[in-house]
């Protein structure tokens, strides 16, 4: 299970958004993932990112879907602006709070061809 583990470790590598946040005090951060809570859980410890608040799979489907999700994230805790970064066109273009700023991270699925991606949520 050991080797089994370190293998899916070294399967993963730091994009260079991933190495600016390793080894930095990160309050306020969250990470809001399709895939399960304990993955990422040990892939950030592994790779020294400290951001203790997983958003995973159960409270994505909960939610719908990411705009929803960090819409409720931010009136839940009382924020007024935010920033979502992700690699999925299709996650950024479900928020529709002008509060939140859109950012496309270019290391994952989509791609910015036709899309004004780095903007504010629609109103």
């Amino acid at each position: 299970l050991k080797r089994n583990h370190m293998r899916w470790l070294e399967m993963h590598s730091l994009t260079d958004f991933g190495r600016q946040l390793a080894g930095r005090e990160l309050p306020h951060h969250y990470v809001i993932t399709t895939k399960d809570k304990d993955s990422v859980r040990i892939l950030l410890a592994h790779f020294g990112i400290a951001i203790d608040t997983i958003l995973g799979r159960d409270d994505f489907k909960h939610s719908g879907n990411k705009g929803a999700l960090i819409q409720r994230v931010m009136e839940a805790n009382g924020y007024d602006a935010a920033e979502f970064v992700d690699d999925n066109q299709s996650h950024l273009e479900t928020v529709r709070d002008p509060r939140v700023r859109l950012v496309f991270a270019d290391w994952g699925y989509g791609s910015q061809v036709g899309h004004d991606i780095n903007k504010r949520g629609a109103a």
